[in-house]
């Protein structure tokens, strides 16, 4: 993420200004607000956090479509009952 240096503010300008630096992020602007001169939280537009939530979830969806991708490719056809596969593991149902 590429910041512009003029969206950078310590906390403590951050403590003074919130008021105004929470308009102008509700405008639009991304401010990252440093901590001990290292990048500690950022504040974002809220669009900002549904398009990553929307990422996110999207991520996850295509976890689960590789997965059944790589089953469909990998699939032999055998298959095998619960009690087997538990009985291989050493254990049964009611363990």
């Amino acid at each position: 993420m590429l910041t512009d240096t003029r969206d950078l503010v310590s906390v403590t300008e951050a403590s003074r200004a919130f008021s105004r630096l929470t308009q102008e992020v509700a405008d639009g602007r991304t401010v990252v607000v440093l901590k001990n001169n290292e990048p500690a939280m950022a504040m974002v537009p809220m669009d900002v956090v549904e398009g990553l939530t929307k990422v996110g979830e999207r991520e996850s969806d295509v976890r689960l479509l590789a997965l059944a991708l790589a089953r469909t490719f990998t699939d032999d056809g055998v298959r095998y009952d619960l009690d087997s596969v538990l009985a291989e593991a050493g254990v049964t149902q009611e363990d």
